[in-house]
C-alpha cells in the first residue's frame, strides 16, 4: 500500500512539475515574441525617425547654410532697431525661403522656424501670422543649441505642433546670431510608417506636456483621450488603434497602470481579443517621456501559443484527473479488500483475521500495564444439523440472530468477532473472568429467549478465561479459551465453563 501511494504521488508530482514547465515555456515563448515584435516596431520608428535626420542634415548644409545673405538676415534682426526693420527682414527671409518650404511640405516636413539669439520666435513658416514670442522654458532644443552651439535633434512638443526637431546654430561670421530648426511632424512620421509597414499607429501626447507648452489659442483642438485624461489626441493624428469600447475593464486597469504616471519603457499587451498591442515611449531630448506611440500588431503566434499551452494544460489535468480517479479508486478496492478482511460480511462482527489483531493489541497492553482482558468463546450447538434439516439460508440467519443476541449485551469497549464457521469470540478489555462469566450468563438466558420459527431455541457451548501472563501470544490466549468451551462441548453441551 506504501509502494503505490508513493507511486501515485511520483507521477502526480511530475504532472504538476510538466505543468509548471509548460507554463513556464509558454510565458518564455511568448516573452521572445513580444520582445522580437517591439523590437521590430521600435526598429521601423527609429529607421524613419534617422532617415529624416539624414535628410534635415542635408537640406540644412545644402540650402541654408550655403546661402549667407540668411545668416546676414539673421544678423541684422538681432541688432534691428525696431519692429519695422525687423518685419522687412521677416518678409525678406520669407521670400527668400518660400520656394524652399513648399517643397519641404511635400516631403512632409512640416516647419521651417528661425529663432533669434535672445530664444524668441522670428519666422515660423508654418504660422507667419505669430512672432516674437519668448521660447525660454518652452523649446529645450533651441536652449540646448544656444548654449553648445551644436546642432540638437530630438521630440519635443512645440507651441503649435509636436515632432522631431532638428535645431541646427545659426552664425554670422564666426558669431552665434540664431538658430533654424527644420521639423517633422508626429502625423507625417504615423503616415510612413503606415504607408511603409502597414501599421497603423496612435499617438499619445501628455496633457501635462501639452497645456505647459501649446499656445492657450491652440489647446482646444486637442481632446482627452477616452482612457485617460493624463493624454491628449494630437488632432493631426487620428488614428484610433486603442479605444476604451474595445477592452474589458480588466485591460483597462492594466493598461492605466502601465501608463500612470509615464511609461518609460516599451511593453506589448495581449487583450482579451487576442490583438498584439505594442506600447514605445516617446522621449524628449533630455530623456523624459512625453508621449506614447500604440500600435496592433498580428497575434497569430500569441494565437497558436496560446492554443498549444491550453491543450497541453488540458492533457495534463486529464491524466492528473485520471491518476486522482485511479487513486480513490484503487484506495476504495483497498478498503473494500481490508473490510472483507477484518469483518465478517455475513454477520458484520470482525472476522477471524480482524478479531486476532485487536486481541493480540489488547494482549500486549495486558503484559506492559497489567490490564484485565477476558474472552467468551461461542461455539453453537447442532449447528450442523440445522444446516443439514432446513438449509443453508436458514443456518445464516440462525448465525445472524445469534451475533444480534451476542452484540446487544456487549458494552462499547467490547468487541466480538466469528472465528469459525459457528465459532464466534467475545473480548471484554477490563474485564476479569468474574464480569465475562455474569456476562455468559446473561447471554445464554438471551438465547434462551430467543426462539426462531422451525429451528427453535439456539443453543451453544461456552468457554471463559481471562488474560494470564504465560500467554506469551493471542494464539496461547485463544486456544486456552478454545479448551474451556471443548469442555462445555463434552460436559453435555450449552454450558459454560470458566477457567480457573
Amino acid at each position: 500500500m506504501a509502494l503505490r501511494n508513493i507511486l501515485f504521488i511520483t507521477v502526480l508530482f511530475i504532472l504538476v512539475l510538466l505543468a509548471l514547465f509548460v507554463g513556464f515555456q509558454h510565458r518564455r515563448t511568448i516573452a521572445q515574441t513580444d520582445r522580437e515584435k517591439i523590437d521590430t516596431f521600435r526598429g521601423e520608428y527609429q529607421a524613419l525617425i534617422e532617415g529624416y535626420r539624414v535628410v534635415s542634415d542635408t537640406l540644412f548644409e545644402n540650402v541654408i547654410a550655403e546661402q549667407t545673405e540668411i545668416a546676414e538676415i539673421m544678423h541684422r534682426a538681432v541688432n534691428a532697431n525696431s519692429s519695422e526693420e525687423k518685419e522687412a527682414l521677416r518678409d525678406r527671409l520669407f521670400t527668400l525661403l518660400g520656394p524652399f518650404y513648399s517643397n519641404l511640405r511635400q516631403y512632409n516636413f512640416r516647419q521651417l522656424h528661425f529663432h533669434l539669439d535672445d530664444l524668441t520666435s522670428f519666422a515660423r513658416f508654418h504660422r507667419p501670422e505669430k512672432w516674437g514670442d519668448d521660447l525660454t522654458g518652452i523649446r529645450a532644443t533651441v536652449e540646448e543649441v544656444k548654449r553648445t552651439g551644436q546642432a540638437v535633434r530630438g521630440f519635443e512638443e512645440g507651441r503649435i505642433f509636436n515632432g522631431y526637431r532638428h535645431v541646427f546654430p545659426v552664425s554670422y561670421d564666426g558669431a552665434y546670431v540664431g538658430s533654424v530648426e527644420i521639423s517633422i511632424s508626429m502625423k507625417a512620421i504615423i503616415e510612413s510608417l503606415t504607408e511603409l509597414y502597414d501599421r497603423p499607429v496612435q499617438f499619445l501626447l501628455s496633457t501635462e506636456v501639452m497645456q505647459s507648452k501649446v499656445f492657450d489659442s491652440e489647446q482646444q483642438q486637442y481632446t482627452f483621450w477616452d482612457l485617460s485624461d493624463r493624454y491628449v489626441l494630437d488632432p493631426e493624428c487620428t488614428d484610433m488603434v486603442l479605444s476604451a469600447d474595445k477592452l474589458t475593464e480588466s485591460e483597462k486597469r492594466k493598461i492605466l497602470s502601465y501608463l500612470n504616471p509615464q511609461l518609460n519603457e516599451p511593453l506589448s499587451l495581449h487583450s482579451g481579443r487576442l490583438e498584439n498591442l505594442i506600447f514605445l515611449p516617446v522621449k524628449n531630448i533630455e530623456g523624459r517621456p512625453v508621449a506614447v506611440l500604440i500600435t496592433r500588431m498580428d497575434d497569430h503566434t500569441y494565437r497558436a501559443g496560446l492554443m498549444s499551452y491550453i491543450l497541453t494544460l488540458v492533457l495534463i489535468v486529464f491524466l492528473i484527473l485520471l491518476i486522482i480517479y485511479l487513486a480513490f479508486r484503487t484506495q476504495r478496492s483497498h478498503d473494500r479488500l481490508d473490510r472483507m478482511a477484518t469483518y465478517d460480511g455475513l454477520t458484520g462482527s470482525f472476522s477471524r483475521t480482524g478479531f486476532l489483531k485487536k486481541v493480540d493489541d489488547d494482549l500486549k497492553r495486558f503484559h506492559r500495564y497489567a490490564n484485565a482482558i477476558s474472552l467468551i468463546y461461542f461455539d453453537l450447538d447442532h449447528f450442523k444439523q440445522i444446516n443439514d434439516t432446513h438449509g443453508h439460508s436458514a443456518g445464516d440467519c440462525v448465525l445472524r440472530v445469534f451475533s444480534t443476541v451476542v452484540q446487544s449485551r456487549l458494552r462499547e469497549t467490547d468487541y466480538f468477532g466469528r472465528v469459525g464457521g459457528d465459532e464466534f469470540i467475545a473480548a471484554l478489555p477490563g474485564t476479569d473472568r468474574t464480569g465475562a462469566e455474569e456476562l455468559a450468563c446473561m447471554i445464554q438466558k438471551g438465547l434462551k429467549s430467543t426462539r426462531m420459527c422451525d429451528i427453535g431455541t439456539i443453543h451453544c457451548s461456552i468457554g471463559v478465561g481471562e488474560a494470564r501472563k504465560n500467554y506469551t501470544s493471542v494464539e496461547d490466549f485463544v486456544a486456552a479459551i478454545d479448551q474451556a468451551m471443548y469442555q462445555s462441548k463434552r460436559g453435555g453441551r450449552n454450558r459454560i465453563t470458566v477457567l480457573p
